[in-house]
């Protein structure tokens, strides 16, 4: 299959990796024009470094392109497709990988004809300077918001389940979506703030309590229905499994780039709009990001 992925952070060079053993014809996309990306992996838990160069930026291989994997930051996805439709074959598949929610709706504002898949991952990893450590193996569950089923789907989740299993599909995969929102709005801000790793913030248990009473009602009346115990015992279950790892909000805020604030908090402070309720614990994580982001 002729695969690009767009966005060649640290999931993006994995999935480049992962993919390309499998024998598939694959790219990178960048902002910057280079034609080669020099890959570098280490794979944390056996110590396994892996370096090879792959092709980036081709237009005619973009043109040919059967399934295009989108693992920006939220807030670039937008732009990032625009600048690139023109060369999309109509057939292309879109999977948008990557933390928030909002940006499929956005995508529909330009015009984006194309099919688009929507999912998540726990694959744990950082990119430091141009190494990329992949610490912890997940589940990618993926599936769409339209009326497609999953066997049209069949091929592109039999490569990405060869490449990088476990990957499932989701009938509800705006609920799967929205646990990982609601896990990702309390652990992400949190310990940005904190300037701590992801462990560290069980101490600020009733701060976590009062977010996910919030996150469960705004669930709920997005009709996705959840108590808070099972919310909650999500989030506990997130935090132990990635109690080592820096949040990859921290990570941004450190490097001094633009978190995802937006498509997390923020995206929630936007339904809470239409739904006229107030959910003052997210909004003070919301505008104390906010602030720290100038």
């Amino acid at each position: 299959m002729k695969i690009t992925v767009l966005g060649c952070g640290a999931i993006g060079r994995i999935l480049i990796h992962a993919l390309s053993v499998r024998g598939h014809q694959i790219q990178g996309w960048t902002k910057r024009s280079e034609k080669i990306l020099k890959i570098k992996i280490v794979q944390v838990k056996n110590l396994n470094r892996i370096e090879f160069p792959v092709y980036a930026n081709r237009r005619n291989f973009l043109k040919n392109t059967q399934l295009l994997i989108v693992t920006l930051k939220a807030h670039q996805v937008k732009k990032a497709i625009r600048s690139i439709q023109m060369f999309l074959g109509k057939e292309c598949v879109i999977l948008l990988l990557h933390n928030g929610i909002g940006t499929e709706e956005e995508l529909h504002k330009i015009n984006t004809n194309n099919p688009i898949l929507i999912g998540n991952t726990t694959h744990s990893a950082y990119r430091k300077k141009e190494t990329v450590f992949h610490i912890r193996k997940g589940v990618t569950t993926i599936g769409s918001t339209k009326k497609f089923n999953k066997k049209k789907f069949s091929l592109i989740l039999k490569v990405l389940e060869e490449a990088i299993p476990i990957v499932k599909w989701s009938k509800r995969i705006h609920f799967s979506n929205w646990l990982k929102l609601s896990a990702n709005c309390i652990i992400n801000p949190l310990t940005t703030l904190k300037r701590c790793k992801n462990g560290k913030i069980k101490k600020y248990r009733e701060t976590i309590s009062l977010l996910c009473r919030e996150l469960t009602m705004i669930m709920n009346l997005e009709g996705h229905k959840v108590k808070e115990e099972y919310l909650s015992k999500y989030v506990y279950e997130v935090i132990e499994k990635t109690k080592r790892n820096y949040s990859s909000m921290l990570q941004d805020f450190l490097n001094g780039k633009k978190t995802e604030i937006d498509y997390l908090n923020g995206y929630v402070i936007k339904r809470c709009k239409i739904h006229r309720i107030n959910l003052p614990t997210n909004n003070f994580l919301y505008k104390e990001i906010k602030k720290i982001e100038k």
